[in-house]
């Protein structure tokens, strides 16, 4: 029997210790997922807010591109003698 019991709690032991890694791993994922998730939805809000505010401007070598996401992009541009920011589709 105490063989049995030996058997029984070094098995727990090593299920708890790949459950807790896999937990641990699980849990590392999830936290980056969300930060990246959380980094979009900032650039989508920016770039609405600039769109709002500034207006579209059509992709030229002449505009610098300051960050995008999908197919749009946030940029520099000169307009009228006065660098501005825009977002380019």
């Amino acid at each position: 029997m105490r063989k049995f019991l030996a058997g029984v709690a070094v098995g727990a032991v090593v299920v708890g210790v790949i459950v807790g890694l896999c937990v641990s791993k699980m849990l590392d994922e999830k936290y980056e997922h969300g930060r990246r998730m959380g980094e979009l939805d900032g650039r989508l809000v920016a770039m609405a807010a600039i769109r709002a505010e500034f207006g579209e401007v059509p992709r030229s070598p002449r505009t610098t591109e300051l960050f995008s996401l999908k197919t749009s992009a946030a940029v520099a541009t000169v307009v009228d003698g006065v660098k501005t920011i825009r977002v380019a589709d």
